[in-house]
């Protein structure tokens, strides 16, 4: 059974931007990471990350082109636990 939003009768989101969360979420491991070991790997994160970055902005963009960013929501919104449901629909309303 598929659940929905009570307020917006639509499919409950699981917080939107899973694309920026994860960039956000890797940036700042990475970043911490890159200044506890120095100058060189800060060096070594400014090479590699617009390359990731943009791999991922890519796979984001074709998620939302092809519709299936809303399979994997609702695969996600299967496997929520009934509390956190229930939490998001209380904060909307």
């Amino acid at each position: 059974m598929r659940r929905q939003c009570r307020l917006f009768r639509r499919p409950l989101s699981s917080g939107g931007g899973l694309g920026v969360a994860l960039s956000v979420t890797g940036f700042a491991y990475g970043s911490r990471r890159a200044i506890g070991e120095g100058a060189g790997s800060l060096q070594t994160l400014a090479r590699y990350a617009p390359p990731v970055f943009g791999a991922m902005l890519v796979l984001v963009g074709a998620l939302v082109l092809t519709d299936a960013d809303k399979l994997l929501e609702a695969a996600l919104i299967d496997i929520m636990p009934d509390w956190r449901v229930d939490l998001h629909d209380r904060l909307l309303i």
